[in-house]
């Protein structure tokens, strides 16, 4: 436990030297926070859509990815191809479409630019191209052949708390990896070896790094969430309990990621580019900034673990006020998750540092 507390204490100290890091991460923070209740504020769409105008030989990405250019099976009532372009043939405001005259790349559909690609074939038949499954395919082409019969309210969209749990997971996620350059410059600069050879505790000194990470990620956070929701009665969607509890989890996990990374790579600018662009390419797959479902189901199990898609359902279930039985075992996950990274860090110093 002294172990704990005067490192605990000497990277307190030391982190004095790097408070434009610190004031970076909150101005971060308010930005994630402000853009995700602009975000839920908007008026519901069912989508982007790239339209195609003129007629394609083949379904768009069949060579690529079958599940996501499978064809709808009809051919929407009122769109036939009748020599005008498809575009000029759509009536729905439910939709935000976008006229292309070529087919957008595959990257578009991931990125969450285009929610779904439409075009038509030489037989006037509609082809719609998607990541989101055979369900939202169906409700695509529902719309444009029939938008009378769509009501809005039909729509699954993401709450504010959701969003800005959403929102603030990358940046959180990303600022771990900062916070872990005290624990980075002890391995670079060789002084954790002077550390491992004295009396204190190996435990203790990776925990007291980690516990410093935590803290520094999770108070700022809170206080701006706080200071929204008391001060300026923003609707962040969720209490400032259920917030606490998220958060937590989040930080731990973004702490002991980090420290992870920095302890297999032993270089703190390496780790940062490595484990910046993990995070974001992570965070935007499991639906960071818009919600993702996927027909592929080996793609969709390997998503499904992903600590950011665990921690996105367990927010979207405290915001629907479910049952314990219905978010548990997401927060054991995260929970576990983060155990495993916290053991894997002391197990590969100890093996770097002292069997080494």
């Amino acid at each position: 436990m002294n172990a704990f507390a005067m490192v605990l204490k000497n990277d307190l100290r030391r982190m004095g030297s790097h408070g434009l890091r610190l004031a970076l991460y909150i101005f971060m923070s308010v930005v994630a926070i402000a853009a995700a209740v602009f975000m839920s504020s908007l008026a519901k769409t069912a989508g982007n859509i790239a339209v195609v105008s003129s007629p394609v030989a083949k379904p768009p990405y069949a060579e690529l990815s079958p599940d996501v250019s499978s064809s709808v099976e009809l051919t929407p009532v009122g769109i036939p191809y009748a020599g005008l372009p498809l575009f000029a043939q759509i009536d729905t405001d439910y939709l935000n479409i976008t006229e292309l005259q070529a087919i957008p790349p595959l990257s578009d559909l991931v990125s969450g630019r285009y929610d779904a690609v439409l075009c038509l074939n030489e037989n006037g038949e509609l082809k719609i191209a998607t990541i989101k499954g055979d369900a939202y395919r169906e409700m695509i082409a529902s719309i444009v052949s029939d938008p009378g019969s769509f009501d809005i309210g039909q729509l699954e969209t993401r709450k504010p708390g959701t969003n800005i749990c959403g929102f603030l997971m990358m940046f959180v996620l990303m600022q771990g990896i900062t916070m872990t350059l005290l624990f980075g410059e002890d391995i670079e600069h060789q002084q954790i070896k002077r550390v491992v050879a004295s009396p204190v505790s190996l435990v203790g000194y990776v925990g007291a790094h980690a516990c410093f990470g935590f803290l520094f990620l999770l108070i700022p956070v809170m206080v701006i969430l706080a200071v929204a929701d008391l001060v300026f009665a923003v609707n962040i969607g969720l209490s400032l309990t259920k917030y606490l509890f998220i958060m937590t989890l989040l930080s731990c996990l973004a702490s002991c990621l980090a420290m992870l990374l920095v302890s297999v790579i032993r270089s703190f600018e390496s780790t940062s580019m490595v484990g910046s662009s993990v995070v974001i390419l992570t965070s935007v797959l499991a639906g960071s900034f818009f919600p993702t479902t996927q027909s592929c189901s080996v793609f969709d199990t390997v998503l499904q673990a992903l600590p950011q898609k665990a921690l996105l359902s367990l927010a979207d279930a405290l915001e629907q006020n479910q049952a314990i039985g219905q978010w548990g075992g997401w927060a054991l996950y995260l929970c576990v998750l983060t155990l495993v990274f916290l053991v894997a860090t002391v197990l590969k110093v100890r093996h770097d540092y002292i069997r080494g």
